[in-house]
């Protein structure tokens, strides 16, 4: 059960890290070799391509903000369901920036290794709503 419980803990810092932008935090808590089961197009691999991942939604997102509503963790597995806010300032995806305040959901799987770093992960966001809100697709 503790284990379980510091699992949840090292997701909710790697959230925050991820809010202050601080993605070398992530050489702490993300394996090297870490497998993105959900990419985000043209994502590479691994750590540094999950960081770029990240990059990519807070050079279009500048203010972007990921709240998470809901953790729940058993064994090497964490899920956290949430929320994301942000400010369309740069170009996402092809969509140049719009200046719209956005807010979509989205749903987060992890698998931490015995050293509580994270390995795996899946994504499940709402890339249509958030595209929709960007006026790249009708509503």
């Amino acid at each position: 059960m503790a284990s379980v419980e510091k699992n949840k803990e090292a997701v909710v810092r790697y959230v925050d890290e991820v809010n202050k932008q601080n993605y070398d935090a992530f050489d702490d808590l993300v394996v090297e070799d870490y497998v993105d089961h959900d990419p985000v197009p043209g994502q590479q691999p691994g750590r540094a391509g999950l960081k770029k991942a990240y990059t990519m939604f807070s050079d279009a997102f500048p203010d972007v903000n990921f709240i998470f509503e809901d953790v729940f963790g058993e064994g090497d597995l964490v899920v956290g369901r949430g929320i994301i806010y942000g400010t369309h300032k740069g170009n996402f995806l092809g969509v140049p920036a719009t200046g719209k305040r956005v807010r979509w959901t989205g749903t987060r799987l992890f698998r931490l290794n015995e050293e509580g770093k994270l390995t795996d992960g899946w994504i499940n966001i709402d890339l249509l709503g958030l595209m929709q809100q960007l006026g790249a697709i009708p509503s």
